[in-house]
């Protein structure tokens, strides 16, 4: 009332109307604004005429094109059920969750009337499956651990069940990994999650960017994850792991303190706690939605050690268009110790620089050093903003995707030494490609301030 008037605004007000009715199984109500014009006044009253039509029922539910998948998994994603009538948010967020599997490339859905039924339609879902399995054997590169050597089998989707299974032998300058994984999304029909991880760790820090020791771990974790709500889950998992810390001759100081101050070789038993809030439409890739999360570790009374962290993460995807997405993320990490362990073990500590952090960094670099060595800290904080769009000459492209960034934080010692005049900062563009080996990124980067 008292605005301009506006036909974009008037149509968009029938469609907003449309959409509501929609959500109350009316799927072809029709909506028709009367304009009464006064000229004398220039006024316009509008008088939105509705005509609801029938409510919509749902017919059958037909899943097609799920050859590998099995139709059960495809079908506890559902919102929309068969029986009830048509809302068109149930219909959009079933296909959001398929999406978010990560099974599939495409996922669309079509609602074609009952022929000689005027109150029922059918929902039909076409996906198009994407490889979820792989037996990889080769050599890569990483920027944070050197040359790699891995044979690794995997199933994100085994045998079409859902279940997640991956078996990896994984060696390089800093790590040499032997792991098995296996994860239920649906341990239970409520939606409960459990996974179980094995694993042994030889690292040689000595090889990164970071300051220089030697550990051998290997432990046992179990993680359930519980569905709250649509959109909000927790989860706890319970970790045992055996540790042994060796020092080199070029170890720093700092960490020869804490290991004859504490131990250098040590059982703990973790827990953690976990919560996340997440509304992104799609897995990889996101166009829009938000994630936040909040993750604990902690090591607990009876450990040979006792500490813990507590991180952060924020992300929030903005269409500018059809295929524009404007991107903002951050995360913030802190820990400590408590009872007779004096303070976070330095092999627990938080680093940025790097693919993930702060681009135009070296790997793990920012933060307090020791002889020019990063030592890494008890504080971290992290912030990013990138646009991304479609590849030119290719926007239909759907397994890549670039970007302009910016990137700025850094890792402090203690929340104490925290100031944002020490922030260092990156602008650049990146390329992110979902390869099928696993996604792949890419960029040119200039740093706005020095750090390593």
């Amino acid at each position: 009332m008292g605005d301009l008037f506006s036909r974009k605004l008037v149509t968009q007000s029938s469609e907003n109307i449309s959409q509501r009715f929609g959500l109350e199984g009316y799927a072809f109500s029709n909506i028709n604004p009367v304009p009464n014009v006064n000229k004398e006044s220039r006024e316009v009253s509008l008088t939105f005429v509705v005509d609801p039509g029938k409510r919509i029922y749902v017919r059958r539910v037909n899943i097609a094109g799920n050859t590998r998948t099995r139709d059960d998994v495809v079908r506890r994603e559902l919102r929309q059920f068969e029986g009830g009538w048509i809302a068109t948010d149930k219909i959009n967020r079933s296909r959001e969750r398929l999406m978010r599997l990560g099974y599939f490339e495409e996922v669309n859905v079509e609602t074609p009337s009952v022929p000689g039924v005027e109150d029922q339609v059918d929902v039909n879902i076409t996906v198009k499956e994407r490889s979820t399995g792989s037996v990889q054997a080769g050599v890569g590169f990483s920027e944070s651990q050197g040359v790699l050597f891995t044979a690794s089998i995997s199933h994100d989707n085994f045998f079409g069940s859902g279940k997640r299974v991956s078996a990896e032998v994984n060696t390089s300058q800093v790590n040499t990994i032997y792991s098995f994984l296996y994860n239920n999304p649906y341990y239970t029909q409520e939606g409960i999650s459990r996974g179980i991880r094995l694993f042994y760790r030889k690292t040689d820090s000595s090889a990164t960017n970071t300051a220089s020791y030697n550990a051998d771990t290997y432990g046992l974790n179990v993680d359930y994850g519980f569905p709250l709500s649509e959109y909000y889950r927790t989860s706890l998992g319970f970790g045992l792991e055996h540790t042994e810390i060796r020092e080199t001759s070029s170890t720093p100081q700092a960490y020869s303190d804490f290991l004859r101050d504490n131990a250098a070789v040590f059982d703990l038993l973790k827990i953690n706690p976990g919560w996340s809030y997440d509304t992104r439409d799609r897995a990889i890739f996101p166009i829009k939605g938000v994630f936040n999360s909040i993750d604990g570790e902690v090591a607990t009374p009876g450990s040979d050690l006792t500490y813990y962290k507590i991180a952060t993460r924020a992300q929030w995807y903005h269409p500018l268009s059809k295929s524009w997405v404007f991107y903002l993320g951050g995360q913030v990490g802190y820990g400590g110790a408590y009872g007779d362990t004096t303070n976070l073990p330095f092999f627990e500590n938080y680093y940025a620089g790097g693919v993930r952090t702060v681009r135009g960094f070296r790997s793990n670099t920012l933060g307090p050093r020791e002889e020019d060595k990063p030592l890494g800290g008890a504080f971290k904080t992290v912030g990013n903003a990138e646009l991304y769009f479609p590849v030119p000459f290719n926007p239909e492209a759907k397994t890549i995707r670039l970007g302009l960034f910016y990137d700025t934080g850094n890792v402090y010692e203690d929340t104490g030494d925290f100031d944002t005049n020490q922030f260092r900062s990156s602008v650049g563009i990146s390329a992110s490609w979902m390869s099928p080996i696993g996604p792949m990124i890419f960029g040119k980067t200039c740093a706005l301030a020095s750090g390593g």
